[in-house]
């Protein structure tokens, strides 16, 4: 089992540049960040493996993980920053992402890390999520996440006999979705609505039977709602994992 991590801009300005600083968080959990005071080399906002708000997994040592930020509205004016730190919170290394993405590996003596978004000359950026995963699922397989109903879509490019269906607990600052390798995932992360039951039906493979799964407190009810909507399209296996 593998697991797709989707973060977002979390909601302590303990994690923002908040002198003269204009946030507009939406609904769906993306936002809007300008600050025109903000001299550059300053960081816009980190994401943390370790401390009060976490938002990003621990790494396992020797593997090799990708990452990626997205939505960002002038990625030329900013840069991403890796920085891995020991249990003393002290730097071993950093690595620099003009891209906004890239593949990041645990060096020696370094147990946690923090990705940050780095300030050029930003004159206000929007933002949408990061998505962190190992790179040998990131190389054989795609990722589509719509945030406006709350659906992330893992598509791998090996055959397969089933897919999972996966409802995961709706945490604000990061999501962990389980997927099997080689087996198509659809994670749900928000309550059913008719747009959100629409996308499934044409996300979802009809020739592949279903399994539901449900990681979280008080999701059954969501489960039971996707079940009988979906029932008369999709065949769901009896031994689902609920």
């Amino acid at each position: 089992m593998e697991t797709v991590t989707l973060f977002f801009w979390a909601r302590e300005f303990d994690n923002t540049y908040n002198y003269g600083m204009e946030l507009t968080m939406h609904p769906d959990r993306s936002v809007f960040f300008a600050n025109l005071l903000m001299p550059p080399g300053e960081v816009l906002h980190h994401w943390d493996s370790r401390g009060e708000t976490i938002s990003l997994p621990l790494l396992q040592p020797d593997r090799l993980y990708h990452f990626s930020l997205h939505g960002i509205t002038a990625p030329d004016q900013m840069y991403t920053q890796v920085v891995f730190l020991n249990d003393a919170d002290q730097t071993i290394d950093h690595q620099e992402f003009p891209d906004h993405a890239g593949d990041i590996k645990l060096p020696d003596q370094a147990t946690n890390y923090r990705v940050q978004l780095m300030n050029i000359h930003q004159q206000g950026t929007d933002f949408r999520y990061g998505i962190l995963l190992p790179a040998d699922l990131a190389a054989s397989s795609s990722i589509s996440v719509t945030l406006e109903t709350g659906i992330i879509w893992v598509r791998t490019t090996e055959v397969a006999t089933g897919q999972d269906l996966v409802l995961v607990a709706n945490r604000f600052a990061a999501l962990s979705i389980p997927v099997d390798a080689g087996q198509p995932t659809v994670a749900v992360f928000a309550a059913p609505t008719d747009a959100q039951i629409e996308e499934l039906t044409k996300t979802l493979q009809p020739s592949l039977p279903i399994r539901l799964r449900v990681y979280g407190s008080g999701l059954n009810q969501w489960a039971d709602q996707l079940r009988t909507r979906l029932s008369s399209r999709f065949l769901f296996q009896t031994n689902g994992g609920q």
